[in-house]
Formats: structure tokens, sequence, C-alpha cells
């Protein structure tokens, strides 16, 4: 007889869509984590962003540059006698003359004055290097005059008061006194923020005295700078 079913290989279809299934589940969850893991490090990512130390120290360094420049030229009061003397030189070059008078103007720059066949002031730059500004006039008559009958430069005064007050250069210039020819500097002596005025004698090049002007408006012509009593 041939009573023989062929229902049996119903069960081998139903093991393999068991196994198909539990392969699908197994590949979603191992996507899940991946997915998962993507997100922690896209989450991490934006921490290392935060570090611009380096870039704000880099952004102080120009102040520090500036700074130095700064005194390399002149301070808050007085420029420098290097830079003074380049001030000079640059002015004198530029019409030829001699100077004779020099002032550290609003911290800026230098005004000198030169005296030739013409008179110039000149605006310098404050390290000395570039005539800024030009300003000509005829000749003084009297300046000529004790340009010519001065034995010692500008340069030299400033030198001079310097040696005897270190500091700072405030202004200078030739001038006569009762027939007598000088230089009267004014120099900001080191830890002092009163000008004191230093005068030399324009044949010999000696100190003859000096004045400290503290802004009282007081005549300070003793040598030791104390305020004269009327």
């Amino acid at each position: 007889m041939t009573n023989t079913r062929t229902l049996r290989p119903l069960k081998s279809l139903s093991v393999a869509v068991v196994a198909a299934a539990a392969l699908t589940l197994s590949a979603c969850g191992s996507g899940g984590d991946a997915e998962q893991t993507d997100g922690v490090e896209q989450s991490q990512a934006p921490q290392e962003e935060s570090a611009p130390a380096d870039g704000a120290q880099s952004e102080e360094t120009p102040t520090a540059e500036a700074s130095a420049s700064d005194s390399a030229s002149g301070s808050a009061q007085g420029g420098e006698l290097e830079a003074a003397g380049a001030a000079i030189e640059t002015a004198e070059a530029e019409n030829g003359g001699t100077a004779h008078h020099i002032d550290w103007d609003d911290n800026e720059h230098w005004e000198i004055d030169v005296v030739g066949d013409r008179e110039w002031e000149y605006q310098v730059s404050a390290d000395g290097s570039s005539v800024e500004q030009t300003d000509e006039d005829d000749a003084d008559g009297d300046d000529t005059r004790e340009v010519e009958q001065a034995e010692v430069t500008l340069l030299e005064a400033l030198e001079t008061a310097l040696e005897d007050t270190p500091g700072t250069i405030d202004d200078a210039e030739l001038d006569e006194d009762d027939g007598s020819l000088h230089w009267e500097v004014g120099i900001y002596a080191e830890g002092s923020s009163d000008s004191t005025d230093i005068r030399i004698d324009a044949q010999s090049g000696d100190i003859t005295g000096s004045d400290s002007d503290d802004g009282d408006n007081d005549d300070d012509s003793d040598d030791d700078g104390d305020d004269d009593d009327d």
C-alpha cells in the first residue's frame, strides 16, 4: 500500500524560517550598537574645541612689543637721549642749519627748531628717524647770532645735563640772559614727575645752576630746588 505522507519537510522549512529570523534580529542588534557607538563618538567630539588659551596668549604679545617700542623712544614723561640725538640729526640734515631748540611734545613726537639761511620748525617722529611736518620762516637774527657764538651743541648740552641728572628729556633751548649765553635743559629725573631745568654755559659746557619746576608757580631759582619765600 502507498499511504506514505509527504508533510514532514514543513518542519525543516519552519526551522529555516526561525534561523533566518534570528539572523535578522542579530544583524539589527549589531547595527543598533554601531549607531549607538556613533552617537557617543559624536557627542564627545565637540569637547576638543574648548582650548583657546594659546590664542589668547598670542594676542597679548603685540602689546608687550608695543610697550618695548615705546620705551625705546620715550616714556610717559620725557624722551630718551638716543631718540633725541637721532631727531636732531634728522632735522639738521633736512635743509642744513643748526638745531637750537628741542621739545618732547605730547608724548608723541619731537619739535626741533633749526636755524640757517632760513629758520625751520620740524616735527620729528618719536624715534627720531623721520620728519613728519615742517614750518619755514625767515631766519631770526638773534637765533643766528647765538648759534654762531655757542661752542657747545644742543646734543652736547643734553648729554651734560643727563650725566648730572639721569632721567628723560623734557626740552632744551639756547638762551641769552644778561649777556651770558647758556643752554637751559629740562630733565625729568629718575623717579620724579617734576622737570628740573639745568643751565649749562654755552661756551665752557659747565653747569651753572638748576631749577626744579614742581608746578607750584613759585620761583625755585636757588640751586637746591626749594621754593623761594617772598
